[in-house]
């Protein structure tokens, strides 16, 4: 299926496709990579826009392309992110995901919103933030 894609199209495919293992920490490194590279922003923001709008169909693909929608988040990718947060915005909008993945969803796009984000995305951030339990991290959410 992923004949005649680019290579970043190609890791975003699968690194969200809809098979019950969790997406390969290969293709979700590379896209990290990728989204901190200009030449590539713009494809791997298309590819992303391309995945969130298919979000609602499958739960799994749409469990997973939350979850590189939020690794994406937190390593600080905001250029990339515009458009599929957008996109995914109004998804939420619509109620156009499951309801299982509905505030999974909210959280990823307040956390892109949230002003104080960027202390998480420093790499000389407390290691206590980047280990600390959801419940915990979320407390402190405003």
């Amino acid at each position: 299926q992923t004949v005649g894609m680019d290579e970043v199209t190609t890791a975003v495919w699968k690194a969200t496709t809809d098979d019950l293992f969790e997406a390969k920490e290969k293709h979700v490194a590379a896209i990290a990579r990728w989204a901190g590279e200009p030449g590539s922003c713009a494809p791997l923001a298309a590819a992303l826009v391309k995945r969130v709008q298919s979000c609602g169909a499958r739960p799994v693909t749409t469990a997973k392309t939350l979850f590189l929608l939020h690794r994406l988040a937190l390593a600080g990718a905001d250029e990339v992110l515009r458009q599929p947060l957008r996109e995914l915005a109004s998804l939420i909008g619509r109620r156009g995901l499951p309801e299982s993945m509905l505030d999974y969803a909210s959280y990823v796009t307040s956390l892109c919103a949230w002003d104080d984000a960027s202390v998480f995305r420093n790499s000389d951030a407390p290691a206590f933030w980047r280990c600390m339990h959801l419940s915990q991290l979320l407390a402190g959410v405003p």
